[in-house]
């Protein structure tokens, strides 16, 4: 079973609908929010397809001492497919706010209305080192 991996504040409807699909979702946080594990420490054993949340959870807070990239980890290093939800419109900002925090495939910004379109498509293609 595919299992998407989200940070809080992703849309109830689109995860009901994954559920209502046969796919697993698993909360995740941001060490701030206490919302589930903490995404900067998953690793290929909590068996996550794709990760979502918009793109303000996984920048750093005024005191983290963690930075942008450390919560990206897991898709830099475990090769998970994470979408960082941002408005179309200011896709071009958060690209500036990352700056060269990353430059890998497996991070994407994705507009929210695209999400399930996404998903779908990343999950349909499977992901080679995490088919299980």
């Amino acid at each position: 079973m595919k299992n998407i991996g989200y940070l809080s504040g992703t849309d109830c409807d689109f995860l009901t609908k994954m559920v209502c699909k046969g796919y697993k979702t698993t909360p995740l946080g941001n060490g701030e929010d206490k919302h589930g594990k903490d995404v900067s420490f998953i690793s290929i054993d909590d068996e996550i397809d794709v990760i979502i949340g918009y793109f303000h959870k996984f920048t750093p807070m005024p005191k983290d001492t963690k930075s942008f990239k450390d919560h990206l980890t897991p898709g830099i290093i475990h090769n998970i497919p994470m979408l960082l939800l941002v408005p179309k419109d200011v896709q071009p900002d958060a690209r500036i706010i990352m700056k060269d925090a990353v430059d890998n495939p497996n991070i994407k910004l994705v507009d929210p209305r695209n999400l399930y379109d996404e998903v779908s498509r990343i999950i349909n293609e499977g992901n080679p080192v995490l088919d299980h």
